[in-house]
């Protein structure tokens, strides 16, 4: 399951700090699992609940003396509240399973498998696990099915075709999680974390796709609702949200608006709001907005700084990162050779508008953009602007054609060490082509723009 290896990634990156405050609580009634494990020797059993960040034991027991190959154990005390719980030996091999109103539970398997345990006669994890299965079979169906719409962009009959396929996948994905949460409330809120129906098939009077990812994402999850405190996706769905947020051209601000929406739903204090506001910096930590990893991550950091000090380091090395590419900063400097092997200074050009521009000869999208650049270089540097152009090349012959092809007649540097570049690592480029424009005292105004959003800003600047 995706969401599992995640949440072993997440455990690994904090298995050494400590929390504090985080085991969870408990309900009143009683419960108890009675399990029979091969090949234990004299290890222990935990059981884990997710605490908003990490999983952390309930509940740890020796196993038995060994008769026949089988250790047996039994844990019991008040039952826990409705969630997803772990089995296993330590944070990095469990596994996972729905606790719902049960009073008993069975597990069978072997110690050098905890991952695989089997919940004997337990209808609700064989559905569960089932359901599970079925689900990423849907997920993966419609990231294929996208990613064919992105090669059928030109081809209006195979897109109509891919219309059919969607508008189908999305009738099925509605219809199963009718099904099962009419079976089976609990799974039901499971799985209506793992259902988005497509813009294609559903956009309804939307202007475009970001705005209704926005505001769609959570359509089936009742944030509200306490089981979620107890379900690693959470945080997982939250980075998700964030991402794309990022990536669907939604302006900053009203990225926040959508985000603040969806967290004003969940009870402030919960667990589940802690795991959502990681969720929500740990995404924006693979994103180019730094405005929002910095004002999302400070207000994590604010409420919750004390618990997970490895953590927190992480989340502070990010900040500090993001700011030195914020709007408004002073760019780095860059300093490296131009084609004919002369140091050229990003300062030198202080007093113009600057268009950094990192590209290359082999990517294809650079290339491709290369001629709305010419566009607007040839329309603005008499008032002005000037572009700087970084190339993430390796080969100097090939990055000398690419020049003279696409007609690049502004200033041109590069190390030929490729994402090795010196200049990417100061600016924190993992992609290209990507821009950062500045104005006439070297301080970042936009970035990414392409196209028409690059001419609107030069007009508005210039």
């Amino acid at each position: 399951m995706k969401f599992f290896a995640y949440l072993v990634v997440i455990n690994i990156l904090l298995l050494s700090a400590t929390c504090k405050n985080s085991t969870p609580s408990v309900n009143e009634a009683e419960f108890q699992i009675l399990g029979e494990l091969e090949g234990c020797g004299t290890d222990s059993i935990r059981l884990f609940a997710w605490s908003g960040i990490d999983l952390q034991p309930v509940m740890t027991v020796a196993l038995g003396e060994a008769k026949e190959g089988k250790s047996k154990f039994m844990m019991k005390g008040e039952r826990l509240e409705n969630g997803l719980y772990f089995l296993g030996k330590d944070q990095r091999a469990v596994r996972p399973f729905p606790f719902y109103q049960e009073n008993n539970l069975r597990v069978e398997g072997h110690c050098d498998s905890l991952t695989t345990l089997r919940f004997v006669d337990n209808e609700l994890d064989a559905d569960y696990q089932d359901m599970m299965s079925k689900s990423n079979q849907m997920n993966q169906e419609f990231r294929s099915v996208i990613g064919q719409y992105r090669s059928a962009r030109n081809n209006p009959d195979k897109i109509a075709e891919l219309d059919g396929k969607m508008g189908d996948l999305d009738k099925r994905k509605l219809a199963y999680y009718e099904e099962i949460k009419g079976k089976n409330p609990f799974l039901g809120k499971v799985l209506g974390l793992n259902t988005y129906l497509s813009y294609q098939a559903n956009k309804g009077d939307y202007e475009n796709e970001g705005t209704y990812f926005a505001e769609n994402f959570f359509k089936y999850t009742d944030l509200s609702d306490p089981a979620f405190n107890r379900f690693p996706q959470l945080l997982q769905s939250a980075q998700s949200y964030a991402q794309t947020l990022a990536s669907v051209g939604i302006p900053s601000e009203k990225q926040r608006e959508y985000i603040e929406k969806q967290m004003s739903k969940i009870p402030q204090g919960s667990t589940a709001a802690q795991s959502f506001l990681l969720g929500i910096s740990l995404g924006y930590s693979k994103s180019k907005e730094e405005a929002n990893l910095v004002h999302f991550a400070q207000q994590y950091l604010e409420k919750y700084t004390g618990q997970n000090q490895q953590l927190e380091q992480m989340l502070n090395q990010n900040i500090r990162k993001a700011k030195k590419m914020m709007v408004g900063v002073e760019a780095p400097e860059i300093a490296l050779n131009t084609p004919e092997g002369k140091v050229k200074t990003l300062s030198s050009l202080r007093g113009k508008v600057v268009l950094v521009d990192f590209w290359a000869s082999w990517c294809g999208p650079c290339r491709r953009e290369n001629p709305n650049v010419v566009r607007a270089y040839n329309k603005y540097k008499s008032k002005g602007f000037e572009i700087f152009g970084v190339s993430l090349d390796q080969k100097e012959d090939r990055w000398l054609k690419a020049i003279e092809k696409d007609g690049l007649t502004w200033p041109h540097v590069s190390d030929l060490k490729g994402w090795g570049s010196s200049a990417a690592k100061d600016y924190g480029v993992s992609s290209i082509p990507q821009t950062f424009l500045l104005d006439r005292e070297g301080k970042i105004i936009a970035k990414n723009l392409r196209g028409p959003a690059l001419e609107a800003k030069l007009k508005e600047v210039l």
